[in-house]
Protein backbone atom coordinates (compact mmCIF):
# COMPACT_ATOMS: atom_id res chain seq x y z
CA UNK A 1 0.00 0.00 0.00
CA UNK A 2 1.24 3.25 -0.66
CA UNK A 3 2.76 5.55 2.31
CA UNK A 4 0.57 8.50 1.63
CA UNK A 5 -2.36 6.12 2.58
CA UNK A 6 -0.98 5.85 6.25
CA UNK A 7 -1.34 9.55 6.86
CA UNK A 8 -4.37 9.90 9.09
CA UNK A 9 -5.54 13.27 7.40
CA UNK A 10 -5.11 11.96 3.57
CA UNK A 11 -7.28 9.00 4.62
CA UNK A 12 -10.08 11.37 6.29
CA UNK A 13 -10.09 13.38 3.33
CA UNK A 14 -11.00 10.39 1.45
CA UNK A 15 -13.05 8.67 3.54
CA UNK A 16 -14.85 12.44 3.70
CA UNK A 17 -16.38 11.61 0.25
CA UNK A 18 -18.17 8.74 1.42
CA UNK A 19 -20.40 10.51 3.85
CA UNK A 20 -24.33 11.83 2.07
CA UNK A 21 -24.78 15.35 2.01
CA UNK A 22 -28.40 15.25 3.20
CA UNK A 23 -28.89 15.82 6.82
CA UNK A 24 -31.49 13.00 7.27
CA UNK A 25 -31.99 9.22 6.63
CA UNK A 26 -31.96 8.20 2.71
CA UNK A 27 -31.21 5.27 0.85
CA UNK A 28 -28.04 6.91 0.03
CA UNK A 29 -27.15 7.26 3.28
CA UNK A 30 -27.70 3.80 3.93
CA UNK A 31 -25.28 2.39 1.18
CA UNK A 32 -22.66 5.73 2.14
CA UNK A 33 -22.63 4.08 6.01
CA UNK A 34 -22.42 0.87 4.45
CA UNK A 35 -19.10 1.60 2.39
CA UNK A 36 -17.36 3.14 5.83
CA UNK A 37 -17.76 0.27 7.40
CA UNK A 38 -16.46 -2.13 4.89
CA UNK A 39 -13.38 0.51 4.87
CA UNK A 40 -13.09 0.01 8.40
CA UNK A 41 -12.82 -3.63 8.20
CA UNK A 42 -10.38 -3.45 5.48
CA UNK A 43 -6.83 -2.77 7.33
CA UNK A 44 -5.24 -1.56 10.57
CA UNK A 45 -4.65 1.49 8.83
CA UNK A 46 -8.14 2.44 7.43
CA UNK A 47 -9.98 1.36 10.61
CA UNK A 48 -9.91 4.46 12.99
CA UNK A 49 -10.34 7.45 9.95
CA UNK A 50 -13.07 5.06 8.71
CA UNK A 51 -14.46 5.25 12.12
CA UNK A 52 -14.28 8.48 12.61
CA UNK A 53 -16.04 9.09 9.64
CA UNK A 54 -18.71 6.80 10.13
CA UNK A 55 -19.99 8.10 13.75
CA UNK A 56 -19.34 11.54 13.04
CA UNK A 57 -22.87 11.99 12.75
CA UNK A 58 -25.76 10.82 14.33
CA UNK A 59 -29.25 11.24 13.21
CA UNK A 60 -30.82 9.49 15.86
CA UNK A 61 -28.96 6.96 18.77
CA UNK A 62 -29.94 3.69 17.80
CA UNK A 63 -26.99 2.73 16.43
CA UNK A 64 -25.58 2.82 19.70
CA UNK A 65 -27.40 0.05 20.70
CA UNK A 66 -26.94 -2.01 17.32
CA UNK A 67 -23.62 -2.16 18.00
CA UNK A 68 -23.95 -4.16 21.05
CA UNK A 69 -24.91 -7.02 19.38
CA UNK A 70 -24.83 -9.29 22.67
CA UNK A 71 -26.84 -6.76 24.32
CA UNK A 72 -29.11 -5.47 21.95
CA UNK A 73 -32.18 -7.09 20.81
CA UNK A 74 -34.16 -6.11 17.65
CA UNK A 75 -38.48 -5.47 18.32
CA UNK A 76 -39.57 -5.07 14.79
CA UNK A 77 -38.46 -1.96 13.96
CA UNK A 78 -37.23 -0.73 17.21
CA UNK A 79 -34.38 -1.38 19.41
CA UNK A 80 -33.61 -2.15 22.73
CA UNK A 81 -31.24 -3.54 25.45
CA UNK A 82 -32.34 -6.99 26.70
CA UNK A 83 -29.79 -6.50 29.85
CA UNK A 84 -27.81 -4.21 31.81
CA UNK A 85 -24.45 -3.19 29.93
CA UNK A 86 -21.56 -4.39 31.75
CA UNK A 87 -18.30 -2.09 32.22
CA UNK A 88 -16.35 -3.38 28.76
CA UNK A 89 -20.12 -2.74 26.81
CA UNK A 90 -19.99 1.21 28.10
CA UNK A 91 -16.27 1.27 27.02
CA UNK A 92 -16.86 -0.14 23.55
CA UNK A 93 -19.78 2.69 23.63
CA UNK A 94 -18.14 5.73 24.59
CA UNK A 95 -15.44 4.48 22.23
CA UNK A 96 -17.81 5.62 19.40
CA UNK A 97 -19.56 8.21 20.92
CA UNK A 98 -15.94 10.05 21.45
CA UNK A 99 -15.98 10.16 17.52
CA UNK A 100 -19.59 11.77 17.60
CA UNK A 101 -19.12 15.40 16.23
CA UNK A 102 -22.71 16.08 14.88
CA UNK A 103 -26.40 14.89 16.16
CA UNK A 104 -29.13 15.67 13.54
CA UNK A 105 -32.65 14.30 15.28
CA UNK A 106 -34.85 16.00 11.77
CA UNK A 107 -37.48 13.48 12.96
CA UNK A 108 -36.89 12.22 16.17
CA UNK A 109 -33.84 12.11 18.62
CA UNK A 110 -35.04 8.40 19.67
CA UNK A 111 -35.06 7.11 16.53
CA UNK A 112 -36.35 3.36 16.08
CA UNK A 113 -34.94 3.37 20.42
CA UNK A 114 -37.64 3.40 22.93
CA UNK A 115 -37.42 5.79 25.34
CA UNK A 116 -36.30 3.22 28.24
CA UNK A 117 -33.29 2.79 26.52
CA UNK A 118 -32.66 6.26 25.53
CA UNK A 119 -32.64 6.80 28.90
CA UNK A 120 -30.47 3.80 29.92
CA UNK A 121 -28.10 5.14 27.48
CA UNK A 122 -27.98 8.47 28.91
CA UNK A 123 -27.43 7.39 32.05
CA UNK A 124 -23.67 6.06 31.74
CA UNK A 125 -22.38 5.22 35.17
CA UNK A 126 -19.09 7.36 34.54
CA UNK A 127 -19.53 10.65 35.31
CA UNK A 128 -18.26 12.58 31.82
CA UNK A 129 -19.55 13.99 28.89
CA UNK A 130 -21.16 10.58 26.68
CA UNK A 131 -20.41 13.23 23.81
CA UNK A 132 -17.09 15.04 24.56
CA UNK A 133 -16.33 15.99 21.01
CA UNK A 134 -19.84 17.07 20.06
CA UNK A 135 -19.74 20.52 17.89
CA UNK A 136 -23.61 21.09 16.95
CA UNK A 137 -26.87 19.23 17.75
CA UNK A 138 -30.09 19.46 16.19
CA UNK A 139 -32.92 18.07 18.55
CA UNK A 140 -36.62 17.05 18.44
CA UNK A 141 -38.22 15.87 20.54
CA UNK A 142 -40.06 14.61 24.04
CA UNK A 143 -37.14 13.79 26.19
CA UNK A 144 -33.66 15.48 26.11
CA UNK A 145 -30.23 14.06 26.81
CA UNK A 146 -28.91 15.58 29.82
CA UNK A 147 -26.91 18.32 29.93
CA UNK A 148 -23.82 16.88 30.78
CA UNK A 149 -23.54 14.99 28.39
CA UNK A 150 -24.10 17.44 25.62
CA UNK A 151 -22.54 20.77 26.99
CA UNK A 152 -18.89 20.28 26.41
CA UNK A 153 -16.55 23.51 25.21
CA UNK A 154 -16.43 21.79 21.64
CA UNK A 155 -20.34 22.56 21.06
CA UNK A 156 -20.49 25.43 18.83
CA UNK A 157 -24.09 25.20 17.31
CA UNK A 158 -27.69 24.54 18.91
CA UNK A 159 -31.11 23.68 17.29
CA UNK A 160 -33.04 23.21 19.78
CA UNK A 161 -37.41 22.30 19.40
CA UNK A 162 -38.87 22.78 23.08
CA UNK A 163 -42.64 22.48 23.71
CA UNK A 164 -42.24 24.72 26.37
CA UNK A 165 -40.12 28.00 27.44
CA UNK A 166 -39.50 27.35 30.64
CA UNK A 167 -37.87 23.95 29.83
CA UNK A 168 -35.86 26.14 27.24
CA UNK A 169 -34.93 28.45 30.29
CA UNK A 170 -33.35 25.46 32.48
CA UNK A 171 -31.73 23.56 29.97
CA UNK A 172 -29.91 27.21 28.97
CA UNK A 173 -28.83 27.88 32.61
CA UNK A 174 -26.44 25.06 32.38
CA UNK A 175 -25.46 24.80 28.43
CA UNK A 176 -24.04 28.46 28.86
CA UNK A 177 -21.64 27.91 31.55
CA UNK A 178 -20.36 24.85 30.11
CA UNK A 179 -20.33 25.43 26.22
CA UNK A 180 -19.25 28.95 25.85
CA UNK A 181 -18.16 29.03 22.32
CA UNK A 182 -21.77 28.81 20.90
CA UNK A 183 -21.45 30.77 17.28
CA UNK A 184 -25.18 29.53 16.38
CA UNK A 185 -28.05 28.78 18.15
CA UNK A 186 -31.74 28.13 16.54
CA UNK A 187 -34.56 28.13 18.91
CA UNK A 188 -38.00 26.22 17.70
CA UNK A 189 -40.95 26.90 20.13
CA UNK A 190 -44.45 25.36 19.34
CA UNK A 191 -47.34 27.93 19.37
CA UNK A 192 -45.34 31.28 19.45
CA UNK A 193 -44.69 31.38 23.41
CA UNK A 194 -43.00 34.36 24.79
CA UNK A 195 -39.23 34.71 25.57
CA UNK A 196 -38.13 35.35 28.85
CA UNK A 197 -35.58 37.43 30.29
CA UNK A 198 -33.72 35.43 31.62
CA UNK A 199 -33.18 33.55 28.40
CA UNK A 200 -32.08 36.47 26.73
CA UNK A 201 -29.51 36.87 29.49
CA UNK A 202 -28.12 33.56 29.29
CA UNK A 203 -27.99 34.10 25.16
CA UNK A 204 -26.01 37.15 26.29
CA UNK A 205 -23.55 35.75 27.87
CA UNK A 206 -22.32 34.14 24.51
CA UNK A 207 -19.68 36.34 23.34
CA UNK A 208 -18.85 34.06 19.77
CA UNK A 209 -22.70 34.47 18.94
CA UNK A 210 -22.96 34.33 15.30
CA UNK A 211 -26.34 33.42 14.39
CA UNK A 212 -29.72 33.75 16.50
CA UNK A 213 -32.90 32.42 15.21
CA UNK A 214 -35.82 32.72 17.46
CA UNK A 215 -38.52 30.87 15.91
CA UNK A 216 -41.57 30.57 17.41
CA UNK A 217 -40.62 32.31 20.77
CA UNK A 218 -41.96 36.28 20.85
CA UNK A 219 -39.63 39.10 21.84
CA UNK A 220 -40.06 42.51 22.61
CA UNK A 221 -38.01 45.61 21.50
CA UNK A 222 -36.44 45.96 24.67
CA UNK A 223 -34.81 42.68 24.75
CA UNK A 224 -34.14 42.85 20.88
CA UNK A 225 -31.80 46.13 22.12
CA UNK A 226 -30.08 43.81 24.46
CA UNK A 227 -28.89 41.52 21.93
CA UNK A 228 -26.95 44.68 20.67
CA UNK A 229 -24.60 43.46 23.55
CA UNK A 230 -23.29 40.48 21.07
CA UNK A 231 -20.81 42.42 19.28
CA UNK A 232 -20.31 39.96 16.64
CA UNK A 233 -23.69 38.74 15.56
CA UNK A 234 -24.28 38.71 12.40
CA UNK A 235 -27.22 37.26 11.72
CA UNK A 236 -30.74 37.92 13.93
CA UNK A 237 -34.24 36.37 13.34
CA UNK A 238 -37.22 36.83 15.54
CA UNK A 239 -40.96 38.01 16.11
CA UNK A 240 -42.40 40.64 17.74
CA UNK A 241 -44.64 40.91 20.36
CA UNK A 242 -48.36 41.66 19.02
CA UNK A 243 -51.13 43.77 20.08
CA UNK A 244 -48.35 46.48 20.25
CA UNK A 245 -49.29 48.94 18.04
CA UNK A 246 -46.16 51.44 18.16
CA UNK A 247 -42.97 51.43 20.33
CA UNK A 248 -40.93 54.92 21.68
CA UNK A 249 -37.74 54.06 22.19
CA UNK A 250 -35.84 55.80 25.20
CA UNK A 251 -34.73 59.34 24.69
CA UNK A 252 -31.31 59.26 22.88
CA UNK A 253 -31.05 55.17 23.25
CA UNK A 254 -29.28 53.70 20.14
CA UNK A 255 -28.39 50.54 19.75
CA UNK A 256 -25.85 49.17 17.31
CA UNK A 257 -25.37 46.03 15.75
CA UNK A 258 -21.97 46.73 14.34
CA UNK A 259 -21.52 42.99 12.25
CA UNK A 260 -25.33 42.78 11.82
CA UNK A 261 -25.78 41.33 7.91
CA UNK A 262 -29.27 39.63 8.42
CA UNK A 263 -31.87 41.11 9.85
CA UNK A 264 -35.26 39.32 9.53
CA UNK A 265 -38.75 40.40 11.29
CA UNK A 266 -42.53 39.67 12.05
CA UNK A 267 -44.47 41.60 13.55
CA UNK A 268 -48.49 41.64 13.96
CA UNK A 269 -48.06 45.38 12.03
CA UNK A 270 -45.69 47.38 10.96
CA UNK A 271 -45.44 50.22 13.31
CA UNK A 272 -43.39 48.48 16.50
CA UNK A 273 -40.92 47.46 13.30
CA UNK A 274 -40.21 51.15 12.46
CA UNK A 275 -40.07 52.26 16.14
CA UNK A 276 -37.41 49.25 16.82
CA UNK A 277 -35.66 50.43 13.53
CA UNK A 278 -35.72 54.11 14.37
CA UNK A 279 -33.38 53.01 17.63
CA UNK A 280 -31.36 50.84 15.96
CA UNK A 281 -28.31 51.49 13.61
CA UNK A 282 -27.29 48.88 10.84
CA UNK A 283 -23.99 49.84 9.26
CA UNK A 284 -23.34 46.85 7.36
CA UNK A 285 -26.99 45.09 7.01
CA UNK A 286 -26.95 43.36 3.63
CA UNK A 287 -30.56 42.05 3.91
CA UNK A 288 -33.42 43.12 5.19
CA UNK A 289 -36.38 40.83 5.62
CA UNK A 290 -39.95 42.10 6.94
CA UNK A 291 -43.32 39.96 7.08
CA UNK A 292 -46.13 42.04 8.79
CA UNK A 293 -49.62 40.65 8.03
CA UNK A 294 -52.08 43.67 9.01
CA UNK A 295 -51.79 46.43 5.85
CA UNK A 296 -50.17 49.38 6.61
CA UNK A 297 -51.60 52.92 6.12
CA UNK A 298 -49.52 54.63 3.73
CA UNK A 299 -48.27 57.28 5.92
CA UNK A 300 -47.13 54.17 8.12
CA UNK A 301 -45.59 53.08 5.55
CA UNK A 302 -43.45 55.37 4.23
CA UNK A 303 -42.46 56.22 7.57
CA UNK A 304 -40.96 52.86 7.32
CA UNK A 305 -39.34 53.57 4.75
CA UNK A 306 -37.50 56.39 5.28
CA UNK A 307 -36.63 54.99 8.96
CA UNK A 308 -34.89 52.06 6.48
CA UNK A 309 -33.17 54.80 4.65
CA UNK A 310 -31.83 56.33 7.65
CA UNK A 311 -30.33 53.43 9.88
CA UNK A 312 -28.76 51.38 6.80
CA UNK A 313 -25.54 52.29 5.14
CA UNK A 314 -26.18 53.64 1.22
CA UNK A 315 -23.55 50.84 0.27
CA UNK A 316 -24.39 48.04 2.31
CA UNK A 317 -28.12 46.95 1.86
CA UNK A 318 -28.78 44.41 -1.00
CA UNK A 319 -31.65 42.25 -0.53
CA UNK A 320 -35.14 44.53 0.54
CA UNK A 321 -38.21 42.05 1.17
CA UNK A 322 -41.30 43.38 2.86
CA UNK A 323 -43.99 41.08 2.69
CA UNK A 324 -47.93 42.02 3.84
CA UNK A 325 -49.17 38.29 4.68
CA UNK A 326 -49.41 35.55 6.66
CA UNK A 327 -46.70 34.90 8.58
CA UNK A 328 -46.47 31.21 10.29
CA UNK A 329 -44.44 32.57 13.52
CA UNK A 330 -47.38 35.09 14.49
CA UNK A 331 -50.98 34.10 15.53
CA UNK A 332 -53.57 37.22 14.50
CA UNK A 333 -55.04 38.80 17.34
CA UNK A 334 -58.26 39.91 15.07
CA UNK A 335 -57.01 43.53 14.55
CA UNK A 336 -58.78 44.66 11.50
CA UNK A 337 -56.75 45.69 8.27
CA UNK A 338 -55.70 49.46 8.42
CA UNK A 339 -56.06 49.92 4.54
CA UNK A 340 -56.29 47.58 1.91
CA UNK A 341 -57.37 50.20 -1.02
CA UNK A 342 -54.18 52.51 -1.05
CA UNK A 343 -51.78 52.49 -4.44
CA UNK A 344 -47.91 51.37 -4.44
CA UNK A 345 -46.29 54.73 -6.38
CA UNK A 346 -43.04 55.80 -7.01
CA UNK A 347 -42.57 57.92 -3.97
CA UNK A 348 -43.40 55.07 -1.66
CA UNK A 349 -40.19 53.20 -3.06
CA UNK A 350 -38.34 56.50 -3.42
CA UNK A 351 -36.19 55.81 -0.02
CA UNK A 352 -34.94 52.38 -1.48
CA UNK A 353 -33.19 54.22 -4.41
CA UNK A 354 -30.62 55.45 -2.36
CA UNK A 355 -29.26 51.98 -1.85
CA UNK A 356 -27.25 51.87 -4.71
CA UNK A 357 -26.12 48.01 -4.42
CA UNK A 358 -29.46 46.96 -4.31
CA UNK A 359 -29.60 43.13 -5.69
CA UNK A 360 -33.11 42.37 -5.01
CA UNK A 361 -36.17 44.29 -4.05
CA UNK A 362 -39.45 42.85 -3.44
CA UNK A 363 -42.91 44.12 -2.00
CA UNK A 364 -45.91 42.24 -1.68
CA UNK A 365 -48.18 44.46 -0.35
CA UNK A 366 -52.11 44.64 0.12
CA UNK A 367 -52.52 47.54 -2.90
CA UNK A 368 -53.30 47.87 -6.05
CA UNK A 369 -49.72 48.94 -8.17
CA UNK A 370 -49.52 52.94 -9.84
CA UNK A 371 -45.98 52.37 -11.06
CA UNK A 372 -45.46 53.56 -14.84
CA UNK A 373 -42.97 52.65 -17.89
CA UNK A 374 -40.79 56.08 -16.37
CA UNK A 375 -41.23 54.83 -12.53
CA UNK A 376 -39.69 51.58 -13.22
CA UNK A 377 -37.25 52.46 -15.59
CA UNK A 378 -36.68 55.55 -12.71
CA UNK A 379 -35.94 52.27 -10.09
CA UNK A 380 -33.35 49.83 -12.24
CA UNK A 381 -31.38 52.66 -13.43
CA UNK A 382 -30.85 53.80 -9.49
CA UNK A 383 -29.18 50.10 -9.30
CA UNK A 384 -27.07 49.29 -11.85
CA UNK A 385 -27.06 45.27 -10.03
CA UNK A 386 -30.31 44.88 -9.38
CA UNK A 387 -31.32 41.12 -10.88
CA UNK A 388 -34.59 40.56 -8.85
CA UNK A 389 -37.44 43.47 -8.83
CA UNK A 390 -40.43 41.48 -7.79
CA UNK A 391 -43.77 43.86 -7.24
CA UNK A 392 -46.77 42.08 -5.78
CA UNK A 393 -46.55 38.73 -6.96
CA UNK A 394 -49.40 37.72 -4.34
CA UNK A 395 -51.64 40.30 -3.96
CA UNK A 396 -51.66 41.68 -7.46
CA UNK A 397 -51.43 44.77 -9.46
CA UNK A 398 -55.07 45.20 -10.01
CA UNK A 399 -55.10 47.40 -12.69
CA UNK A 400 -56.31 47.15 -16.42
CA UNK A 401 -52.89 48.50 -17.67
CA UNK A 402 -49.37 48.13 -16.62
CA UNK A 403 -46.06 48.57 -18.39
CA UNK A 404 -46.16 48.96 -22.28
CA UNK A 405 -43.81 47.48 -24.72
CA UNK A 406 -41.86 50.41 -24.65
CA UNK A 407 -41.34 50.34 -21.26
CA UNK A 408 -40.34 46.72 -21.06
CA UNK A 409 -38.22 47.35 -23.76
CA UNK A 410 -36.26 50.80 -22.32
CA UNK A 411 -36.08 49.11 -19.05
CA UNK A 412 -34.46 46.04 -20.43
CA UNK A 413 -32.04 48.20 -21.78
CA UNK A 414 -31.32 49.89 -18.74
CA UNK A 415 -30.58 46.95 -16.94
CA UNK A 416 -28.58 44.29 -18.88
CA UNK A 417 -28.32 42.25 -14.96
CA UNK A 418 -32.04 41.71 -14.53
CA UNK A 419 -32.58 38.15 -14.12
CA UNK A 420 -36.88 38.07 -12.66
CA UNK A 421 -39.32 40.54 -13.34
CA UNK A 422 -42.77 40.55 -11.59
CA UNK A 423 -44.44 42.95 -12.84
CA UNK A 424 -47.90 43.69 -14.82
CA UNK A 425 -48.11 44.39 -18.62
CA UNK A 426 -50.58 46.01 -20.71
CA UNK A 427 -51.33 43.47 -23.70
CA UNK A 428 -53.47 45.82 -25.69
CA UNK A 429 -50.13 48.14 -26.25
CA UNK A 430 -48.10 44.97 -27.49
CA UNK A 431 -49.64 45.41 -31.10
CA UNK A 432 -46.72 45.41 -33.20
CA UNK A 433 -42.61 45.16 -32.58
CA UNK A 434 -40.84 47.96 -33.05
CA UNK A 435 -38.38 47.82 -35.66
CA UNK A 436 -35.38 49.78 -33.64
CA UNK A 437 -34.72 47.07 -31.10
CA UNK A 438 -30.81 46.61 -30.90
CA UNK A 439 -30.11 42.41 -31.07
CA UNK A 440 -27.29 43.38 -30.06
CA UNK A 441 -28.58 44.00 -26.79
CA UNK A 442 -28.97 40.62 -24.74
CA UNK A 443 -28.94 39.81 -21.19
CA UNK A 444 -26.44 39.14 -18.66
CA UNK A 445 -28.24 36.35 -17.75
CA UNK A 446 -31.35 34.37 -18.28
CA UNK A 447 -34.52 36.72 -17.55
CA UNK A 448 -37.77 35.38 -16.02
CA UNK A 449 -40.93 37.36 -15.90
CA UNK A 450 -43.81 36.53 -14.02
CA UNK A 451 -46.79 37.98 -15.03
CA UNK A 452 -48.63 38.67 -11.80
CA UNK A 453 -52.27 39.53 -13.00
CA UNK A 454 -51.57 41.28 -15.95
CA UNK A 455 -55.26 41.30 -18.57
CA UNK A 456 -55.14 39.19 -21.20
CA UNK A 457 -57.97 39.18 -24.16
CA UNK A 458 -58.48 36.25 -26.57
CA UNK A 459 -57.85 38.50 -29.99
CA UNK A 460 -54.40 39.76 -28.50
CA UNK A 461 -53.26 36.44 -28.48
CA UNK A 462 -51.37 36.09 -32.00
CA UNK A 463 -49.63 39.86 -31.56
CA UNK A 464 -48.42 38.70 -28.31
CA UNK A 465 -46.80 35.96 -29.93
CA UNK A 466 -45.09 37.64 -32.40
CA UNK A 467 -43.80 40.43 -30.23
CA UNK A 468 -42.33 37.63 -27.57
CA UNK A 469 -41.10 35.86 -30.85
CA UNK A 470 -38.93 39.08 -31.53
CA UNK A 471 -37.94 40.08 -28.13
CA UNK A 472 -36.15 36.54 -27.85
CA UNK A 473 -32.88 39.00 -28.10
CA UNK A 474 -33.94 39.84 -25.01
CA UNK A 475 -35.59 36.74 -23.18
CA UNK A 476 -33.02 34.06 -23.25
CA UNK A 477 -35.63 32.05 -21.63
CA UNK A 478 -39.23 33.29 -22.06
CA UNK A 479 -42.01 34.71 -20.17
CA UNK A 480 -42.67 31.96 -16.73
CA UNK A 481 -46.05 31.99 -15.87
CA UNK A 482 -46.56 31.68 -12.24
CA UNK A 483 -50.24 29.96 -12.87
CA UNK A 484 -50.75 29.33 -9.06
CA UNK A 485 -51.09 32.91 -7.74
CA UNK A 486 -52.52 33.97 -11.13
CA UNK A 487 -55.50 31.49 -11.14
CA UNK A 488 -56.16 32.02 -6.86
CA UNK A 489 -56.16 35.62 -7.27
CA UNK A 490 -59.58 37.40 -7.41
CA UNK A 491 -60.14 39.05 -10.23
CA UNK A 492 -57.94 37.15 -12.70
CA UNK A 493 -59.84 34.36 -13.68
CA UNK A 494 -58.99 32.85 -17.05
CA UNK A 495 -55.80 35.15 -17.62
CA UNK A 496 -53.34 32.23 -16.76
CA UNK A 497 -55.00 30.33 -19.77
CA UNK A 498 -54.94 33.15 -22.42
CA UNK A 499 -51.39 33.89 -21.35
CA UNK A 500 -50.43 30.06 -21.34
CA UNK A 501 -51.75 30.19 -25.17
CA UNK A 502 -48.99 32.77 -25.68
CA UNK A 503 -46.30 31.18 -24.01
CA UNK A 504 -46.72 27.89 -25.87
CA UNK A 505 -47.23 29.60 -29.25
CA UNK A 506 -43.83 31.33 -29.03
CA UNK A 507 -42.09 28.23 -28.36
CA UNK A 508 -44.00 26.32 -31.24
CA UNK A 509 -42.25 29.39 -33.20
CA UNK A 510 -38.88 29.19 -31.46
CA UNK A 511 -38.41 25.36 -31.21
CA UNK A 512 -41.12 23.60 -32.75
CA UNK A 513 -44.20 21.84 -31.73
CA UNK A 514 -42.53 18.99 -29.91
CA UNK A 515 -40.62 21.36 -27.85
CA UNK A 516 -43.58 23.62 -26.89
CA UNK A 517 -45.88 20.51 -26.32
CA UNK A 518 -43.07 19.74 -23.27
CA UNK A 519 -44.07 22.65 -21.66
CA UNK A 520 -40.60 24.45 -22.50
Amino acid sequence: MHHALYIQEILLHIFGHCCPTESHWTPNRLSFTTDLAVLARTCRAFKEPALDVLWSELVDLSPLVRCLPGACQSLGLSYSFKRQLNETEWETLRSYTRRVWHITGYSNLHGWLDSDNFIAICNTPIMEPLFPNLRSLYWQGMAMIPVTHIAVPSLTSLDLHFRRVPVLNNFLDSVGELSPNITRFRIYVFQCQILHEAICSHICRWANLRVLDFHGVIVDATMVSRLSEISGLTYLSFTLIPGVTDWIPSSGSVSVFPRLMHLEMASESLGPVTGLLSCTQLPVLQNLVVVCPRCPSKEVFRSYMTTVQNVCSPESLINFLFFNNKSPRLPLSGTPDSESDGQLTLDDLRPCMGFVNLWQLRVDIKWSVALTDSDLVALVSAWPRVQYLHINEEWGWRTTGGITLRGLVELLERSRSLSLLCIAIHAESFTELPHDLDEALVPSMPLRILLADSVIRAADVPALVDVFVGLRVYLRFFVALNDVAMVNRVGAEGRGGGWRQVFDGVNERLWGPSRAAGGE
